[in-house]
C-alpha cells in the first residue's frame, strides 16, 4: 500500500510539472508571436508613412501567402469570409516574384 501511495504522489507531481511547463512554454510562444506581429505591423506602418505603397502591397502579399498556406494545411478548403480573396492574393504573391519580405 505504501508503494501505491508513493506512485500516486509521483504521478501527480509529474502531471503538475507537465502542466506548469506547458503553461510557461505557451506564454513564451504567445509573447514571441505577438512581438513578431508587432514588428510586422510597425514595418508596414513605416512603409505606408513613407509612401512606399508597392512595398506595403508586396509585404502584405507575403504575409497573406504564409498565413493562407498555414490555414490550408490545418483546415483544408474550409472557407472563411475572405477565402477567395486570400487565395487570389496568395496566388499572385507566389507567382509574380514581387514578394521580397523585410528590408
Amino acid at each position: 500500500m505504501k508503494i501505491f501511495k508513493i506512485a500516486v504522489v509521483v504521478l501527480l507531481a509529474l502531471a503538475v510539472g507537465y502542466f506548469v511547463g506547458y503553461h510557461f512554454g505557451q506564454r513564451i510562444d504567445d509573447r514571441k508571436h505577438l512581438a513578431l506581429s508587432l514588428n510586422m505591423d510597425v514595418n508596414l506602418y513605416q512603409k505606408a508613412e513613407s509612401g512606399d505603397l508597392a512595398g506595403v502591397k508586396s509585404q502584405l502579399g507575403f504575409f497573406i501567402l504564409g498565413q493562407f498556406n498555414s490555414y490550408a494545411q490545418h483546415f483544408g478548403d474550409t472557407p472563411f469570409l475572405h477565402y477567395d480573396d486570400a487565395r487570389r492574393i496568395a496566388t499572385i504573391a507566389a507567382t509574380n516574384g514581387s514578394v521580397i519580405g523585410f528590408k
